[in-house]
């Protein structure tokens, strides 16, 4: 095996609406808020020592309450 991927530090937000017209409510969401670049260990079954993950992403969410 190689040398271990480094420790690192992820930050997320989550914001939430209160409802919306009484039927919906909205969510952001921002992962790796910080855009650190990371990698967890690689196993044996993989060729890479060290597997990147993304990096900051978004998620949009509109949800009808019922």
């Amino acid at each position: 095996m190689g040398p271990r991927p480094k420790p690192f530090f992820l930050g997320n937000l989550n914001f939430v609406s209160k409802p919306l017209f009484e039927r919906f409510r909205a969510s952001v969401l921002i992962n790796n808020v910080f855009g650190v670049r990371y990698a967890y260990p690689g196993g044996y079954e993989h060729l890479q020592d060290a597997i990147f993950q993304d990096g900051r992403n978004f998620v949009l969410r509109l949800e009808c309450l019922f």
